[in-house]
This record gives structure tokens, C-alpha cells and sequence, in this order.
């Protein structure tokens, strides 16, 4: 009687491996991409929604807001997102930054059923203290009195809209970690 050998040779067990290595990391890569899509289209929806309730702030009050603030909530504090002490979106240096003014918010409130929030994405321009998260508002960063500034954080895998709220954008800035800083102008005449 004639014994068969049954089983799989070692090239074979190779073979199977490495093309399921390759299959995760392909699985593991477009769904990297798609959350960063996804986190990309939070923030522009959330910041084209504040756009619209500046406008109408400012058509029924005849100015744009005084206060500079973070848009949105759900924002932590420090570049490593930590510390829970405060709510951060912009750092410039150890003793300067920008923070969520409730202010701000209430003033908006009527203009919006909800406060709509980016997706918490970081840029670090240097490392602990020059950084960007989420989007803020800056009523002094117009290139002139008539209009206001808005900066949003968009993922190393996006681009910048080209628009928001029908304002084009003004700055595009890549950050060291490869995360873009998009700089609009609202209320900026062509």
C-alpha cells in the first residue's frame, strides 16, 4: 500500500500569507483614507454652517462678531489633547492661544439649531506650542475692517475646499505633520 502525503509545502503556506498581508494592508490603508475623508467633510460642513450664521449675525446686527472663538465644542486642551483643563483650537506660543467663548456661541445661537463641530484633526506647526485643531474664528483677521477670518485643520490625506460658504480660500498652509491650516476670508469682496 502506497501512503500519499497530504498538506501544504512551505512555499505554499508563503504564498497564502503574503497575499493576505497584502489584502489587510490594502484594507487598512483605504479605510485610513476614507476616516480622513469622512473627518475632512465633518469640518467643512460644520464651518460652512458657522459661515452661514456669521452672515446672518452680521446682516441683522450690521457687523461681524467682536470675539474670537473656537467653533463648535468637544475640544481639549494641549497638543497631545491630555490635559482636559481647558478647550483649545489654536496655540501660538506657551502663553497664547484661543479657547471656546461661550460669548461667541450665544450670540450665534438664534442663527443655528445646533452648534455645529469639526472633527478634532491637529496641525502642529512645532511641537508643544504652535498648533491648530478643529476651526476658529478670528473677527481681526480680514485683510481689512470688512471682513473676518475663518481657519480650519484638514487631514494630511484632503485638500483644502476651494470654497467655503461661498468665500474662496485665502492661505493653504501645510503644517510639519502634514495636516493643512485653510485660511478664508468672510465677507472679503473679490
Amino acid at each position: 500500500m502506497t501512503k500519499s502525503k497530504s498538506g501544504f509545502t512551505i512555499v505554499e503556506l508563503v504564498i497564502v500569507i503574503v497575499i493576505i498581508v497584502i489584502l489587510a494592508t490594502i484594507g487598512v490603508v483605504s479605510y485610513s483614507t476614507a476616516s480622513a475623508r469622512a473627518r475632512d467633510s465633518q469640518t467643512a460642513t460644520a464651518v460652512n454652517q458657522w459661515v452661514k450664521a456669521i452672515q446672518m449675525y452680521k446682516a441683522r446686527n450690521g457687523s461681524f462678531p467682536s470675539m474670537t472663538s473656537c467653533l463648535g465644542t468637544n475640544y481639549k486642551y494641549g497638543v497631545s489633547e491630555a490635559d482636559m483643563s481647558g478647550y483649545q483650537c489654536r496655540q501660538s506660543s506657551a502663553s497664547a492661544g484661543i479657547v471656546r467663548d461661550s460669548t461667541f456661541s450665544t450670540a450665534l445661537s438664534p442663527y443655528m439649531s445646533s452648534e455645529p463641530t469639526p472633527a478634532m484633526q491637529t496641525a502642529v506647526i512645532s511641537s508643544p506650542n504652535d498648533w491648530y485643531r478643529g476651526a476658529y474664528f478670528n473677527p481681526n483677521g480680514g485683510a481689512d475692517s470688512k471682513s473676518v477670518r475663518i481657519d480650519m485643520v484638514i487631514s494630511d490625506k484632503g485638500t483644502c475646499p476651494s470654497t467655503i460658504g461661498g468665500y474662496a480660500i485665502v492661505t493653504n498652509t501645510t503644517a510639519p505633520n502634514n495636516f493643512h491650516i485653510c485660511s478664508y476670508e468672510i465677507g472679503r469682496q473679490p
